[in-house]
């Protein structure tokens, strides 16, 4: 899904070993806020908060939070499974300048 919104806060980076590949991995939480048409209605605001899976330039994160600019952002969400329950992810890409 594609849409354009502001940019609210950003979570700590987190960072690990793969207990499965080997391999590292690093994630952070950005939470990001837009106005979602529903049918025949007033636009209604809404946040998520998605996982982007590369280094962001925190400092240009910054500047977009303080400015309140607008970005064009997408995501993408899956459900897995874990101890008999079903959780989502929602994994999210932002433009190529946000990332170091």
């Amino acid at each position: 899904m594609r849409r354009i919104g502001k940019i609210v806060a950003i979570g700590n980076k987190r960072e690990g070993l793969s207990q499965t590949t080997g391999e590292r991995w690093m994630r952070q939480e950005v939470v990001v806020s837009w106005d979602e048409q529903v049918q025949n209605a007033e636009p209604c605001p809404t946040s998520i908060v998605m996982e982007v899976k590369k280094e962001l330039n925190e400092q240009r994160v910054q500047t977009a939070i303080a400015s309140g600019e607008s970005v064009e952002f997408s995501f993408f969400m899956t459900a897995r499974p874990y101890e008999g329950r079903y959780y989502n992810n929602i994994t999210g890409f932002l433009p190529r300048e946000f990332y170091e």
